[in-house]
């Protein structure tokens, strides 16, 4: 620190340049109290260790738990948006299991192509009625 940097400090017009404005906190503030919430008919809450070890606890939507791959989604408060979470690293991973086998998968791509076409047309072939088996709602 040089004598020119003591000198605008003492006047007033330096300081340290890496906290934040006054008026950025204001805003982050408002932005933070503006947020809705949202109470789910349904929460679950989820533990879970992020990659940084933190610990972090969400309240999610249990009607909206499904499974991809080594990952669960669902949607959180207090916006709620969805998030993934890896496996592994959900604490109470044995509350949630539950949630994940009432949740019914529906057809996958050719599946609803077939559906689709025999209903369109009033159709119907033995793989349309195995599908409509499967999947009495659809």
């Amino acid at each position: 620190m040089g004598l020119l940097d003591k000198l605008m400090n003492m006047l007033g017009f330096g300081g340290d340049q890496s906290k934040p404005s006054p008026r950025f906190k204001e805003e982050e503030e408002v932005h933070q109290e503006q947020r809705p919430t949202i109470g789910f008919p349904s929460p679950i809450e989820i533990q879970y260790g992020n990659y940084q070890g933190e610990e972090k606890t969400f309240v999610g939507n249990s009607l909206t738990l499904y499974r991809k791959g080594a990952h669960i989604s669902a949607e959180v408060e207090p916006a709620g948006i969805r998030i993934t979470l890896h496996r592994e690293k959900i604490r109470n991973l044995e509350e949630i299991e539950p949630h994940l086998a009432i949740i019914e998968k529906g057809p996958g791509p050719v599946e609803t192509r077939v559906l689709k076409f025999h209903k369109k047309r009033g159709t119907t072939s033995p793989l349309y009625e195995s599908l409509r088996q499967k999947y009495p709602h659809f």
